[in-house]
């Protein structure tokens, strides 16, 4: 299973757009770091890719953080969609794309409703599914589960089969009470 965001994607030798800090923190372009996942031949060998919709360890690290600068609903949609372009074509059973993360708010990798994006990470995952299945015909490699029912950290697409249903609030109210309805995402 890869780890988004691949460190080694981001070294500046390869290309990535990146600046440094006077605190060593490491910034890189998120749509720059996209292109870079998205132009990666994929290995001779079986691979779950993964993807973020943001990333910012500096509340973990007093130095030498990752931050990548930039992301947006529709820059994740793009890299989403190029990769489940990419898991269409892999046996069935290899079907599986990973998002980091599912609410992991001290490294800045959610899908899950914040103040800034809303939803739109959630409907950004659900418009890349939805146009997978119209360009190719058939359905998209997956249905969309957490990794925990309880604390989910990490969203998965998996192959069709099973349904998953996730808890999304309708509100920062509503997540702050702790409650929310469960929202089907797989239609």
């Amino acid at each position: 299973v890869e780890f988004s965001p691949d460190w080694l994607d981001l070294d500046p030798v390869q290309g990535a757009r990146h600046r440094t800090t006077p605190t060593g923190d490491r910034i890189y372009d998120y749509a720059g770091v996209v292109e870079r996942s998205l132009a990666r031949a994929e290995p001779a060998y079986p691979t779950f890719r993964c993807l973020t919709p943001g990333w910012d360890n500096a509340p973990r690290r007093r130095t030498g953080a990752v931050i990548l600068e930039g992301a947006t609903p529709a820059h994740y949609r793009r890299w989403l969609e190029g990769l489940i372009s990419r898991a269409a074509e892999r046996p069935a059973g290899q079907q599986l794309i990973f998002i980091n993360a599912w609410n992991e708010w001290a490294e800045g990798a959610c899908l899950e409703p914040d103040a800034i994006s809303g939803r739109g990470f959630l409907e950004a995952t659900r418009d890349a599914r939805a146009a997978s299945e119209t360009r190719n015909g058939r359905s998209s490699p997956g249905r969309i589960a957490e990794s925990s029912p309880r604390r989910p950290s990490q969203a998965v697409l998996s192959p069709g089969g099973a349904r998953y249903r996730i808890a999304v609030p309708a509100s920062l109210e509503e997540a702050a009470a702790g409650g929310a309805p469960a929202n089907d995402l797989n239609d």
